[in-house]
């Protein structure tokens, strides 16, 4: 019959039993402030409250958006429209971004390095005339450049993305370039 051996602890000289449990435990605690300094992202630490969670690891990004990008949209449209703070916070980001609009500022000069003034005041001119009048700039002829910034900016605030289209078609008018701006899905 075997005989039942007893596991000893290995002292080292002088050190008391209380000493090897106090010292357990502080690298116990020092491993636990490690691991939680490795994760930096709180979505990723692992807890009582998701311990069990282990989302799909093959799915991509993609997959994982684009099933439910109609209904985030949607809400997220749904909460700049009906909340006073969401709206406001919107108008913030594109007012702090576009600011007065991009304003280009020609800058032409020729072979020998002298500035061509009277080809820059004219293009400076033709930029004024073709941005000013949503005519010229917006395809569906209704907004100006920068009102066109303003709601582009306000779209990638709101849903986390923004597409346009530059069209260009021949007009005697003015410049021929065309915005259009087409929504996400919602």
């Amino acid at each position: 019959m075997p005989t039942k051996t007893r596991r000893k602890e290995s002292t080292e000289p002088g050190m008391l039993r209380e000493e090897i449990a106090l010292r357990r435990i502080i690298a116990k605690e020092q491993a636990t402030r490690l691991k939680a300094n490795l994760s930096t992202y709180r979505a990723a630490r692992i807890d009582r409250k998701n311990r069990d969670w282990m989302p799909p690891a093959s799915a991509s990004a993609n997959l994982a958006i684009i099933p439910d990008s109609l209904s985030l949209n949607a809400r997220a449209r749904q909460m700049v429209r009906d909340s006073w703070m969401a709206k406001s916070a919107v108008r913030a980001i594109a007012r702090n971004v576009v600011g007065r609009g991009i304003v280009p500022v020609p800058n032409a000069h020729d072979a020998q390095g002298n500035e061509l003034t009277a080809l820059n005041k004219a293009a400076e001119k033709e930029f004024w005339k073709w941005a000013s009048r949503g005519v010229f700039c917006d395809t569906s002829r209704t907004q100006t450049f920068w009102q066109k910034q303003l709601m582009i900016l306000e779209e990638y605030a709101t849903v986390g993305e923004s597409f346009v289209v530059w069209n260009y078609s021949q007009n005697d008018s003015a410049c021929g370039l065309r915005l259009l701006d087409i929504p996400s899905r919602s």
